[in-house]
């Protein structure tokens, strides 16, 4: 039995779950810049982490004001997300060997 729970399959299927619970705390409960360091480390961590974004489309949906600067564009911590974790896997993809 112990070693059925060590395996690295059925580490990642809990890993997972409890990371995005995490993530979603640290949008209601902790300031910006930790959330998003969480973020970033659970896509660098994780492959095809798709949940950052969705947590960051859940911290503009509750925070954000439009930016009269930028269009009133209000998605700001969304697009930054999406765009790394694109560019995360593109660069996981090159690292590996």
């Amino acid at each position: 039995m112990l070693g059925y729970v060590t395996t690295p399959q059925t580490k990642s299927t809990w890993q997972r779950p409890l990371f995005v619970a995490f993530l979603v705390a640290f949008v209601f409960f902790f300031p910006w810049w930790m959330f998003v360091l969480l973020a970033l480390f659970g896509i660098f961590y994780f492959k095809y982490f798709f949940e950052a974004p969705l947590a960051g489309l859940l911290f503009d949906l509750l925070y954000a004001i439009p930016a009269p600067n930028f269009f009133s564009f209000q998605y700001f911590f969304f697009a930054g997300l999406l765009a790394a974790m694109l560019f995360g896997e593109g660069l996981k993809k090159k690292v590996r060997v």
